[in-house]
């Protein structure tokens, strides 16, 4: 089985009251692995279905964690959701609708939104969406995307349609998923899709964003006070890569597409005081670039120092505007770079020389507060290092080890919550989904 893309689960909402201490009220935690150092440690391990098709997590402002993924049991193959509630209880799955690859969102109230993909017969892939207001179930899906009409599709050799899904809330009840369309094997160039949920309305038709037959390559989305902004990355027929932005305007409008930089995105993100920043990199220097709000989009900075070629990197952004970005230097080397709340970017940090096999890429989280997670994966284990606001680095810890198995990782999101706990949510072949938190966090 191919190794699928890794992603990241970040909490962007900033001030969220409730921290994971409530979560893990009742939790027992005997048998709970200690990793690293003796003073952090990670919790006991929840297990899902086997062989999921996409997953994706996510804890908000109440403490409450909720699980989505793509499932193999059952006919038509369903997306189920499953919660954990601020006392430590699992609720029984709930099914959203078909389909696979979903994402999920939350606001600080506990209000969710989930999207995915189905496989239609006779239609592209399509991207339908359910909302969970909190303490009441979730909506019936409804269809965001317009399809085509191809005859003979699914047929089992090509991808037609939507991908790669981004989902974005805001309190009050405005939502946003973004999702790349169009199929490689048949040589349809993606572009970059979006629909919007204005608050306490329908959601309005979905729109094509980017132009050219160049294919995208990433796409972002996100909302805030700067209004409603998608990012993504765009081939062109000479040169690199080009990072490119649009915002939705007042009466449903969209801007014209602005460059903002060179290279592939790694994240977008818009702040309480207004900003939109971006973060992306251009020939192996990660590079962030900013647009305060009312004004123009300044020059983009380096991140990275002069001399560095980063890669298997990943970057996040919370709602203050502080920042973290991580990579590899060379094979084994794991750093990381914060941006304060002021703006201004740190020097690099190293988080240590691993001696394990050749690590893949890094994963990096940052919660409203500055709590901040750095992981690193080499497709066969998973390590971590957890800093809280104004501290420095806590120990390397292992949430999962290698263990020299020969089945491979399939999908590591790593996330941290309102209240700084690092999660860990993990895909890999024949075994189960597995989430779990860890419980103390050690210095």
């Amino acid at each position: 089985m191919g190794v699928r893309r890794v992603t990241v689960w970040l909490a962007l909402a900033s001030g969220l009251a409730s921290g994971l201490a409530s979560v893990l009220v009742g939790i027992p935690t005997a048998g709970a692995e200690t990793s690293g150092a003796a003073a952090a440690r990670w919790g006991p391990t929840h297990r899902f279905e086997q062989n999921t098709l996409g997953e994706s997590f996510v804890q908000d402002g109440r403490g409450v964690t909720t699980v989505v993924w793509g499932s193999q049991a059952g006919w038509p193959k369903p997306v189920k959701a499953q919660q954990q509630t601020a006392q430590g209880r699992w609720r029984d799955p709930v099914e959203l609708g078909e389909g696979h690859s979903p994402v999920v969102a939350a606001d600080s109230a506990g209000n969710l939104v989930a999207a995915w993909i189905r496989d239609e017969q006779g239609r592209t892939a399509s991207v339908w969406s359910a909302r969970k207001p909190y303490g009441r179930a979730w909506s019936a899906p409804v269809r965001l995307s317009s399809d085509r009409e191809v005859t003979g599709y699914p047929d089992g050799v090509s991808n037609y349609g939507a991908v790669d899904l981004q989902v974005a809330v805001r309190d009050g009840g405005a939502a946003l998923v973004a999702w790349r369309w169009g199929s490689l094997e048949r040589e349809v160039p993606f572009r970059v899709q979006a629909a919007f949920r204005p608050p306490r309305r329908a959601w309005q038709p979905a729109r094509t964003l980017s132009r050219g037959a160049q294919d995208v390559r990433q796409v972002r989305a996100d909302l805030g006070p700067a209004g409603v902004w998608v990012a993504w990355s765009q081939e062109q027929r000479r040169g690199p890569e080009r990072v490119l932005v649009r915002d939705r305007r007042r009466g449903g409008t969209w801007s014209a597409a602005t460059r903002v930089g060179t290279g592939d995105l790694g994240a977008l993100a818009l702040t309480a005081p207004g900003e939109v920043v971006v973060v992306f990199r251009q020939a192996g220097t990660v590079r962030s670039v900013v647009k305060p709000r009312g004004r123009r989009w300044r020059t983009p900075v380096d991140v990275t120092a002069p001399g560095v070629r980063a890669r298997g990197w990943s970057a996040a952004v919370n709602s203050r505007g502080q920042a973290l970005v991580s990579y590899l230097v060379g094979p084994h080397t794991v750093e990381a770079v914060r941006r304060g709340p002021r703006g201004r970017w740190g020097m690099a940090e190293s988080l240590g020389q691993t001696g394990e096999r050749r690590i893949a890429e890094t994963l990096a989280a940052i919660n409203g507060a500055g709590a901040a997670v750095v992981g690193w994966h080499n497709y066969y284990g998973v390590w971590a290092r957890h800093r809280a606001p104004r501290a420095s680095w806590g120990p390397t810890t292992t949430p999962h080890r290698d263990r020299g198995q020969v089945d491979v990782l399939e999908s590591v999101r790593l996330g941290i919550s309102p209240g700084g706990r690092p999660g860990l949510l993990w895909a890999q072949e024949e075994r189960p989904l597995r989430l779990r938190y860890q419980l103390t966090l050690g210095r």
